[in-house]
C-alpha cells in the first residue's frame, strides 16, 4: 500500500513524493492553475560551490533542500528555496539526525519530526526549538500513523504512542520481535517480516502472512504489497492474491524487478517495461533504450502515467498513455532528480535547477529508440564492411581509421563514440612490428592514434630494458614526449609508471655522485639503486611471477669483483642471496638455495649477517617441508 501521511498543504506535496516510494498524484483539471501559487519566473538556477553528491528535501522544513557536496572536505548545504540563501550545516551533527534511508514522520499540526534509524535510538526533532529528544526504543525501521496511534516498527518489537507527548509502549504478547522489514497491506494490515500480520484496526495479530484472509507461505524478501495489491514469489513463480484466490503471473520472471503503482504492476528491465493492470487483467509492454553513457543502475519512478528513468548524467521518461519515450536530461554533470506535484528538481554537480513540471514536460524532446538502435547497428555493419580488423598493413589501417572517423565525426551517440575509441586501440592488432626501427617510426608518427604510438614506444622500451639499455630508453622517451602536444602528454601521464621509476633510478645515481662518500660505498649504493628499475613491469610479472633481478644482481656482483676488500662486500653478497630467494620463492622454492646460504656463512663467518643466514636456513627447511607435503 502507498501509505498516505496527512500533512498540512504544501508539506504533503513535497514529503509524500520524496520520502515514500511513490507519488500517487491527484491530477487537477488545469495543472498550471493549480500550481499558480509558485514563482512564475521558472526555471530557478541556484549555483553551489564544491561538487554535489546527492540532495533531498529537508524533512524539517519543506521550503529547504539539503545537498551533500565535496570540495576539500564533505559539507551539508541547506538551500532556502524562497530566498535562495545557502547555509553550511555542521555535518557531524546533521548526519546523525537526517539520513535519506531513515524512517521519518512529520506530526500533522505539530512541530515534531520523528526519526527512526536501523542503528540509533528513536529521536524526535522540534523544528521550532531545534531540540533533539531521544527515546528508549532502538533500531526503528518504520514509523506508521494509524488513527490516534503512532506505531514504531523496531528490531526490538512493535511499539506505539497513543498521543503525542505520551509514553511509548510496547505491544505486548507478540510471539516474535527483531522486525527488520514491514509492509502495510490493504490500509490496516501490518505485515512484520514474514512472521506475523498485525491488524491495526483491531490491534490483534495472526502468525505468518495473511492477505485477503489467505495465509501466504513465503520469505520476507519475496513479497510486495501496495494498497490492496499483494504479490509474492514461490518456487520461481510469482502469484497475485485477491479476494477470489491466487493467480500465477507467468509473464513476470522475478519479483526483484517489479514495482507496484495501483492498479498497475510493473516489471522494469534494461530494454523494456511491462505494465499489468490487475483490475482488468491486461498487459502492455513498452520497449525503450537509453544511450550507454555509464553503467550506473537505473532508478524508476512512476508519476501519473509517466515512468521516469534516471541515473547520473541521464533522465528519460516513458509516457505510458502514448508509449512515447522522451529525453529530459543528457548531461555529464547531472546527478539526481526529484519532483512533487508542481515542480521538478534537477541536481547538477555545480547547481540546482527547479522547473515547473508542466513546462518541463513540454520541453522534453521525443526520443526514437528504434532509430537510435538502427544507427548503432549501421555503425557496426560499416566497420565490418571496411575490414579494418583483419588489415595487416599499418598504412591501410591508418587510412581506414581516418575515413571512419570522418564519417562519424559529428555523431553524438555515446555507443558510436565508444566504438571509435575502441577501434583506435584495437585497429592495429593484426599489424606486426618486429624491428626496433619500425617501433621508433611508429611512436614518432603523428598521424597514428596516441594509443598506438604509446604501444609502439612501450614495445621498444621493453626490448631495450631486457638488454639493460636504460639510457637509450630515456632518450627515446624524450623524443616521444617532444612529439606530443600538451593534451596528449596529460593523457599518458598517469600510465607512465615505468618511466617514473627509471627517472628515479637516474636521479639516485646523480645524487650519489654529488654527496661525499668513499668510492666503495658510492659503488655499493649505486649497485643497490638498480633494484628500483628492476621492479618495473619490464622485469616483473603479474600474479605470482615475481621479478627478474638479474640486472641488480649483476651490478652487485660487479661491485664485489671490483672491491673485494670493501666492508660492504658481505652486505652485497647477502643481498644477492635474498634477491635470488625472492625470485625462486615466487616460483615455488629452489633446493639449491640452502647450499648458497651455507657457502655465505663459510665465506663470511664474522659477518653480522651470518646469523641471519642461519635463521634463514631454519625457515627455509620449514618452507621446503611444507611444499613437499
Amino acid at each position: 500500500m502507498a501509505r498516505i501521511i496527512y500533512f498540512p498543504y504544501p508539506i504533503m506535496l513535497l514529503l509524500t513524493c520524496f520520502f515514500l516510494t511513490s507519488c500517487n498524484n491527484i491530477e487537477p483539471t488545469n495543472q498550471d492553475d493549480f500550481c499558480g501559487f509558485v514563482n512564475a519566473e521558472y526555471p530557478i538556477n541556484i549555483s553551489i560551490s564544491g561538487k554535489a553528491q546527492q540532495f533531498n528535501i529537508s524533512p524539517f522544513d519543506e521550503a529547504k533542500v539539503l545537498v551533500n557536496v565535496v570540495d576539500s572536505a564533505t559539507h551539508l548545504l541547506e538551500i532556502d528555496l524562497e530566498t535562495q540563501d545557502i547555509e553550511v550545516l555542521n555535518i557531524d551533527h546533521w548526519k546523525n539526525v537526517y539520513q535519506s534511508k531513515n524512517a521519518i514522520y512529520n506530526s500533522p499540526g505539530d512541530s515534531l519530526v520523528w526519526i527512526g534509524s536501523p542503528h540509533r535510538p528513536l529521536r524526535s526533532y522540534n523544528r521550532h526549538t531545534k531540540q533533539i529528544n531521544r527515546y528508549p526504543v532502538n533500531m526503528v525501521t518504520e514509523i506508521i500513523p494509524f488513527g490516534d496511534r503512532l506505531y514504531f516498527v523496531s528490531r526490538e518489537g512493535l511499539f506505539y504512542m497513543s498521543n503525542i507527548g505520551q509514553q511509548i509502549e510496547k505491544v505486548a504478547g507478540l510471539p516474535f520481535h527483531n522486525f527488520e522489514r514491514s509492509q502495510v497491506f490493504n490500509q490496516d494490515q501490518l505485515i512484520l517480516n514474514s512472521d506475523l500480520t498485525f491488524d491495526l484496526a483491531k490491534t490483534s495479530w495472526k502468525e505468518g502472512i495473511h492477505a485477503h484472509n489467505r495465509p501466504i507461505k513465503t520469505q520476507w524478501q519475496s513479497f510486495k504489497t501496495q494498497d490492496s495489491i499483494f504479490i509474492y514469489q514461490k518456487n520461481r513463480k510469482i502469484y497475485s492474491v485477491n479476494p477470489d484466490g491466487e493467480k500465477a503471473l507467468d509473464f513476470f520472471p522475478h519479483i526483484a524487478e517489479i514495482f507496484i503503482r495501483p492498479p498497475f504492476i510493473y516489471e522494469k528491465q534494461y530494454d523494456y517495461i511491462k505494465q499489468y493492470d490487475a483490475s482488468k487483467d491486461t498487459m502492455i509492454t513498452w520497449s525503450y533504450c537509453l544511450p550507454d553513457k555509464n553503467n550506473y543502475s537505473l532508478n524508476y519512478l512512476e508519476d501519473d502515467g509517466q515512468i521516469w528513468m534516471s541515473r547520473p548524467s541521464q533522465l528519460y521518461r516513458l509516457d505510458t498513455k502514448t508509449g512515447q519515450q522522451y529525453e529530459a536530461v543528457s548531461d555529464d554533470g547531472f546527478i539526481q532528480f526529484r519532483f512533487d506535484d508542481c515542480r521538478v528538481f534537477l541536481m547538477y554537480q555545480d547547481r540546482l535547477e527547479i522547473h515547473l513540471k508542466s513546462q518541463f514536460l513540454r520541453q522534453n524532446t521525443e526520443f526514437d529508440c528504434k532509430s537510435y538502435q538502427k544507427e548503432i547497428q549501421a555503425f557496426k555493419e560499416y566497420i565490418d564492411e571496411t575490414g579494418i580488423r583483419s588489415m595487416t598493413n599499418s598504412e591501410a589501417v591508418t587510412a581506414s581509421l581516418k575515413n571512419i572517423q570522418l564519417k562519424y565525426l559529428h555523431s553524438d551517440i555515446p555507443e558510436i563514440q565508444e566504438g571509435l575509441a575502441r577501434l583506435k586501440r584495437t585497429g592495429y592488432d593484426n599489424v606486426s612490428i618486429e624491428k626496433n626501427t619500425a617501433k621508433e617510426s611508429c611512436y614518432q608518427d603523428k598521424d597514428l592514434p596516441l594509443a598506438r604510438r604509446k604501444y609502439c614506444f612501450e614495445l621498444l622500451a621493453r626490448h631495450l630494458a631486457r638488454s639493460f639499455s636504460f639510457g637509450d630508453i630515456y632518450r627515446h622517451n624524450q623524443r616521444f614526449l617532444d612529439s606530443l602536444d600538451i593534451e596528449q602528454k596529460t593523457m599518458i601521464k598517469e600510465s607512465w609508471h615505468n618511466i617514473s621509476k627509471l627517472k628515479l633510478y637516474f636521479d639516485d645515481l646523480d645524487s650519489l655522485d654529488v654527496i661525499k662518500l668513499n668510492p666503495d660505498e658510492r659503488a655499493y649504493k649505486k649497485a643497490l639503486a638498480a633494484e628500483t628499475v628492476n621492479t618495473t613491469t619490464w622485469f616483473c610479472h603479474e600474479g605470482c611471477g615475481g621479478c627478474d633481478f638479474s640486472f641488480t644482481i649483476n651490478q652487485l656482483q660487479g661491485f664485489i669483483n671490483n672491491n673485494p676488500s670493501s666492508k660492504f662486500v658481505d652486505d652485497a653478497a647477502y643481498k644477492i642471496l635474498m634477491l635470488k630467494y625472492q625470485y625462486y620463492e615466487s616460483q615455488g622454492g629452489d633446493k639449491k638455495l640452502r647450499p648458497s646460504f651455507e657457502a655465505f656463512i663459510k665465506q663470511y663467518p664474522s659477518s653480522l649477517l651470518a646469523s641471519d643466514a642461519r635463521e634463514f636456513i631454519i625457515r627455509y627447511e620449514k618452507i621446503m617441508h611444507y611444499l613437499q607435503e
